[in-house]
Protein backbone atom coordinates (compact mmCIF):
# COMPACT_ATOMS: atom_id res chain seq x y z
CA UNK A 1 0.00 0.00 0.00
CA UNK A 2 2.72 2.44 0.93
CA UNK A 3 4.48 1.72 -2.35
CA UNK A 4 1.35 2.34 -4.39
CA UNK A 5 0.63 5.52 -2.52
CA UNK A 6 4.15 6.74 -3.13
CA UNK A 7 3.89 5.92 -6.82
CA UNK A 8 0.62 7.82 -7.09
CA UNK A 9 2.14 10.81 -5.37
CA UNK A 10 5.19 10.71 -7.62
CA UNK A 11 2.95 10.40 -10.67
CA UNK A 12 0.85 13.39 -9.64
CA UNK A 13 3.97 15.41 -8.84
CA UNK A 14 5.40 14.57 -12.26
CA UNK A 15 2.13 15.56 -13.95
CA UNK A 16 2.13 18.90 -12.18
CA UNK A 17 5.73 19.46 -13.20
CA UNK A 18 5.01 18.50 -16.78
CA UNK A 19 1.94 20.76 -16.79
CA UNK A 20 3.91 23.72 -15.45
CA UNK A 21 6.70 23.07 -17.95
CA UNK A 22 4.18 22.99 -20.76
CA UNK A 23 2.60 26.20 -19.56
CA UNK A 24 6.01 27.90 -19.49
CA UNK A 25 6.73 26.64 -22.99
CA UNK A 26 3.34 27.78 -24.21
CA UNK A 27 3.89 31.19 -22.60
CA UNK A 28 7.33 31.53 -24.16
CA UNK A 29 5.94 30.46 -27.53
CA UNK A 30 3.17 33.04 -27.22
CA UNK A 31 5.69 35.72 -26.32
CA UNK A 32 7.81 34.89 -29.34
CA UNK A 33 4.76 34.98 -31.58
CA UNK A 34 3.66 38.30 -30.12
CA UNK A 35 7.16 39.70 -30.53
CA UNK A 36 7.32 38.55 -34.15
CA UNK A 37 3.86 39.99 -34.83
CA UNK A 38 4.92 43.30 -33.28
CA UNK A 39 8.12 43.35 -35.33
CA UNK A 40 6.15 42.72 -38.51
CA UNK A 41 3.72 45.49 -37.62
CA UNK A 42 6.55 47.86 -36.85
CA UNK A 43 8.26 46.89 -40.09
CA UNK A 44 5.11 47.52 -42.10
CA UNK A 45 4.54 50.81 -40.30
CA UNK A 46 8.12 51.83 -41.00
CA UNK A 47 7.73 50.85 -44.64
CA UNK A 48 4.61 52.98 -44.93
CA UNK A 49 6.37 55.89 -43.30
CA UNK A 50 9.36 55.50 -45.57
CA UNK A 51 7.05 55.26 -48.56
CA UNK A 52 5.21 58.43 -47.54
CA UNK A 53 8.50 60.24 -46.94
CA UNK A 54 9.75 59.12 -50.35
CA UNK A 55 6.54 60.30 -51.97
CA UNK A 56 6.88 63.69 -50.31
CA UNK A 57 10.51 63.90 -51.37
CA UNK A 58 9.62 62.93 -54.92
CA UNK A 59 6.82 65.49 -54.93
CA UNK A 60 9.12 68.23 -53.64
CA UNK A 61 11.78 67.24 -56.16
CA UNK A 62 9.21 67.33 -58.95
CA UNK A 63 8.01 70.75 -57.81
CA UNK A 64 11.59 72.07 -57.79
CA UNK A 65 12.18 70.65 -61.25
CA UNK A 66 8.96 72.19 -62.55
CA UNK A 67 9.91 75.50 -60.95
CA UNK A 68 13.35 75.40 -62.54
CA UNK A 69 11.84 74.51 -65.93
CA UNK A 70 9.40 77.40 -65.63
CA UNK A 71 12.23 79.77 -64.70
CA UNK A 72 14.23 78.64 -67.71
CA UNK A 73 11.20 79.07 -69.96
CA UNK A 74 10.53 82.54 -68.56
CA UNK A 75 14.19 83.43 -69.00
CA UNK A 76 14.18 82.22 -72.60
CA UNK A 77 10.95 84.11 -73.32
CA UNK A 78 12.42 87.29 -71.86
CA UNK A 79 15.57 86.83 -73.91
CA UNK A 80 13.53 86.45 -77.08
CA UNK A 81 11.57 89.58 -76.25
CA UNK A 82 14.73 91.52 -75.52
CA UNK A 83 16.27 90.28 -78.77
CA UNK A 84 13.17 91.29 -80.74
CA UNK A 85 13.14 94.73 -79.10
CA UNK A 86 16.83 95.14 -79.88
CA UNK A 87 16.20 94.16 -83.49
CA UNK A 88 13.43 96.71 -83.81
CA UNK A 89 15.65 99.40 -82.35
CA UNK A 90 18.51 98.51 -84.66
CA UNK A 91 16.11 98.55 -87.58
CA UNK A 92 14.79 102.00 -86.65
CA UNK A 93 18.32 103.35 -86.25
CA UNK A 94 19.30 101.93 -89.63
CA UNK A 95 16.25 103.49 -91.24
CA UNK A 96 17.15 106.88 -89.81
CA UNK A 97 20.72 106.49 -91.05
CA UNK A 98 19.39 105.66 -94.50
CA UNK A 99 17.30 108.84 -94.46
CA UNK A 100 13.92 107.23 -93.79
CA UNK A 101 11.76 109.06 -91.30
CA UNK A 102 14.35 111.72 -90.48
CA UNK A 103 13.86 115.45 -90.31
CA UNK A 104 14.55 115.91 -94.01
CA UNK A 105 12.06 116.64 -96.74
CA UNK A 106 10.06 113.51 -95.88
CA UNK A 107 9.16 114.77 -92.38
CA UNK A 108 7.42 118.13 -92.66
CA UNK A 109 5.11 117.77 -89.65
CA UNK A 110 4.34 115.37 -86.82
CA UNK A 111 1.86 113.60 -89.11
CA UNK A 112 4.79 112.43 -91.25
CA UNK A 113 6.41 110.65 -88.29
CA UNK A 114 6.05 106.88 -88.48
CA UNK A 115 5.61 106.67 -84.72
CA UNK A 116 2.69 109.11 -84.89
CA UNK A 117 1.11 107.20 -87.75
CA UNK A 118 1.46 103.90 -85.86
CA UNK A 119 0.01 105.44 -82.69
CA UNK A 120 -2.93 106.90 -84.60
CA UNK A 121 -3.67 103.59 -86.34
CA UNK A 122 -3.55 101.75 -83.00
CA UNK A 123 -5.80 104.35 -81.32
CA UNK A 124 -8.39 104.02 -84.08
CA UNK A 125 -8.29 100.23 -83.86
CA UNK A 126 -8.87 100.45 -80.11
CA UNK A 127 -11.77 102.83 -80.74
CA UNK A 128 -13.41 100.34 -83.08
CA UNK A 129 -12.83 97.34 -80.83
CA UNK A 130 -13.98 99.16 -77.69
CA UNK A 131 -17.40 99.68 -79.27
CA UNK A 132 -18.06 96.03 -78.41
CA UNK A 133 -17.23 96.50 -74.70
CA UNK A 134 -20.18 96.13 -72.28
CA UNK A 135 -22.22 99.26 -71.61
CA UNK A 136 -21.33 99.20 -67.90
CA UNK A 137 -17.67 99.80 -68.89
CA UNK A 138 -18.56 102.99 -70.79
CA UNK A 139 -17.27 105.38 -68.12
CA UNK A 140 -14.45 103.15 -66.86
CA UNK A 141 -12.44 100.80 -69.07
CA UNK A 142 -13.82 102.06 -72.39
CA UNK A 143 -13.18 105.70 -71.49
CA UNK A 144 -9.73 105.01 -70.02
CA UNK A 145 -8.34 102.92 -72.87
CA UNK A 146 -9.59 105.41 -75.47
CA UNK A 147 -8.15 108.34 -73.54
CA UNK A 148 -4.69 106.80 -73.01
CA UNK A 149 -4.38 105.59 -76.63
CA UNK A 150 -5.30 109.06 -77.93
CA UNK A 151 -2.91 110.71 -75.48
CA UNK A 152 -0.01 108.85 -77.12
CA UNK A 153 -0.77 110.65 -80.39
CA UNK A 154 -1.37 114.00 -78.67
CA UNK A 155 1.91 113.89 -76.75
CA UNK A 156 3.89 113.01 -79.87
CA UNK A 157 2.29 115.99 -81.63
CA UNK A 158 3.10 118.27 -78.68
CA UNK A 159 6.68 116.97 -78.57
CA UNK A 160 7.09 117.94 -82.23
CA UNK A 161 6.23 121.55 -81.39
CA UNK A 162 8.63 121.48 -78.40
CA UNK A 163 11.71 120.84 -80.55
CA UNK A 164 13.18 124.24 -79.71
CA UNK A 165 13.99 122.94 -76.23
CA UNK A 166 15.57 119.53 -75.80
CA UNK A 167 14.33 118.98 -72.22
CA UNK A 168 10.72 119.84 -73.14
CA UNK A 169 10.94 117.66 -76.25
CA UNK A 170 12.14 114.66 -74.22
CA UNK A 171 9.56 115.30 -71.48
CA UNK A 172 6.67 115.14 -73.96
CA UNK A 173 8.04 111.98 -75.58
CA UNK A 174 8.32 110.44 -72.11
CA UNK A 175 4.65 111.30 -71.52
CA UNK A 176 3.79 109.58 -74.80
CA UNK A 177 5.72 106.48 -73.74
CA UNK A 178 3.93 106.48 -70.36
CA UNK A 179 0.52 106.69 -72.03
CA UNK A 180 1.47 103.84 -74.38
CA UNK A 181 2.38 101.65 -71.41
CA UNK A 182 -0.89 102.56 -69.68
CA UNK A 183 -2.74 101.53 -72.83
CA UNK A 184 -1.02 98.13 -72.67
CA UNK A 185 -2.37 97.70 -69.13
CA UNK A 186 -5.95 98.48 -70.23
CA UNK A 187 -5.54 96.08 -73.15
CA UNK A 188 -4.53 93.31 -70.79
CA UNK A 189 -7.49 94.04 -68.52
CA UNK A 190 -9.85 93.98 -71.51
CA UNK A 191 -8.42 90.60 -72.53
CA UNK A 192 -8.69 89.13 -69.02
CA UNK A 193 -12.29 90.38 -68.75
CA UNK A 194 -13.05 88.44 -71.98
CA UNK A 195 -13.81 91.64 -73.91
CA UNK A 196 -10.97 90.99 -76.36
CA UNK A 197 -9.64 87.80 -77.92
CA UNK A 198 -6.07 86.64 -77.39
CA UNK A 199 -4.99 87.26 -81.02
CA UNK A 200 -6.44 90.78 -80.94
CA UNK A 201 -4.72 91.52 -77.62
CA UNK A 202 -1.37 90.18 -78.85
CA UNK A 203 -1.56 92.20 -82.07
CA UNK A 204 -2.34 95.49 -80.32
CA UNK A 205 0.14 94.84 -77.52
CA UNK A 206 2.89 94.24 -80.08
CA UNK A 207 1.96 97.46 -81.84
CA UNK A 208 2.41 99.43 -78.63
CA UNK A 209 5.69 97.67 -77.88
CA UNK A 210 6.87 98.85 -81.30
CA UNK A 211 5.56 102.38 -80.69
CA UNK A 212 7.40 102.58 -77.37
CA UNK A 213 10.64 101.41 -78.98
CA UNK A 214 10.25 104.14 -81.61
CA UNK A 215 9.69 106.75 -78.90
CA UNK A 216 12.75 105.54 -76.96
CA UNK A 217 14.89 105.85 -80.08
CA UNK A 218 13.69 109.43 -80.62
CA UNK A 219 14.63 110.24 -77.02
CA UNK A 220 18.06 108.68 -77.44
CA UNK A 221 18.64 110.72 -80.62
CA UNK A 222 16.98 113.89 -79.35
CA UNK A 223 19.84 116.06 -80.63
CA UNK A 224 18.99 115.04 -84.19
CA UNK A 225 15.39 116.16 -83.80
CA UNK A 226 15.60 119.54 -82.05
CA UNK A 227 15.67 122.74 -84.15
CA UNK A 228 19.32 123.64 -84.70
CA UNK A 229 18.97 127.43 -84.44
CA UNK A 230 17.18 127.13 -81.13
CA UNK A 231 19.88 124.75 -79.91
CA UNK A 232 22.55 127.31 -80.68
CA UNK A 233 20.62 130.06 -78.91
CA UNK A 234 20.34 128.00 -75.72
CA UNK A 235 24.04 127.11 -75.61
Amino acid sequence: RNGETERRRNGETQKRRNGETQKRRDAETEKRRNAETERRRNGETEKRRDGEKQKRRNGETEKRRDGEKQKRRNGETQKRRDAETEKRRDGEKQKRRNGEGTMGEKVRSFRDLRVYQNAMDAAMEIFERSKAFPSHEKFSLTDQIRRSSRSVCANIGEAWRKRRYKAAFIAKLSDAETEACETEVWLEIAHKCKYMSRPAFDALNNKYEHIMSQIVLMVEDADKWIIRDAAKETT
